[in-house]
């Protein structure tokens, strides 16, 4: 037997959803009949991109442009998303994410501003603007948080080098962490929330 997994009649918000794994979710979910947003902050191409997923499987995606690092901004895009789509928001994968590639002694608080601005702030904000909108209504849903093996493990850059990027790596295991303590706060109300930890 084949495990099917349905949305219809929901919409998914995907942050980073235009591109890379954020893309691959948000065609995933589509392919399971979700209407999709795709939250992305400067790329070019988004647009298009949500025209190709809405295209392709047949539902409906729109691409908001939105930094999730501000609380404002965040609020603001999931206020529209129901009414633009027309399905209830049931899922969030959280996947915007940036990182700064640079040996420690090199590294200065604007570089470690940068990253935590997204990497955590950013999943915090359109973690607790989605959940709120669920405890409002009553509604459940899950999340799915895009951290990585990097919050587990030092990565290498070839012939065993370490690959220089100490803050992408604290920030996901803060995000490995939130997401841990945001699952226990809101069991309660029926949200489900998950980390993904991706590598090579």
């Amino acid at each position: 037997m084949v495990f099917t997994i349905d949305l219809s009649g929901s919409t998914v918000v995907v942050t980073g959803g235009n591109r890379g794994i954020g893309l691959a979710m948000s065609e995933a979910v589509a392919d399971a009949g979700a209407n999709v947003a795709i939250l992305y902050r400067s790329h070019p191409e988004a647009e298009k991109a949500a025209e190709n997923v809405a295209k392709q499987f047949n539902v409906k995606c729109k691409a908001y442009k939105c930094d999730v690092g501000d609380a404002a901004q965040v609020k603001d895009v999931i206020g529209k998303i129901e009414g633009d789509l027309g399905t209830p928001i049931k899922g969030l994968m959280a996947n915007a994410g940036v990182s700064v590639v640079k040996p420690a002694l090199e590294l200065k608080p604007e570089d470690f501003n940068y990253v935590y601005q997204t990497n955590v702030l950013g999943v915090f904000n359109t973690c607790r603007e989605v959940a709120a909108h669920w405890i409002k209504n009553g509604t459940k849903g899950s999340m799915v948080v895009t951290s990585s093996m990097s919050s587990e493990i030092y990565n290498q850059s070839g012939l065993n080098k370490p690959l220089t990027q100490v803050f992408y790596n604290s920030s996901k295991g803060a995000v490995t962490n939130m997401c841990k303590a945001l699952a226990a706060e809101w069991a309660e109300h029926g949200i489900r929330v998950n980390a993904l930890e991706p590598g090579l």
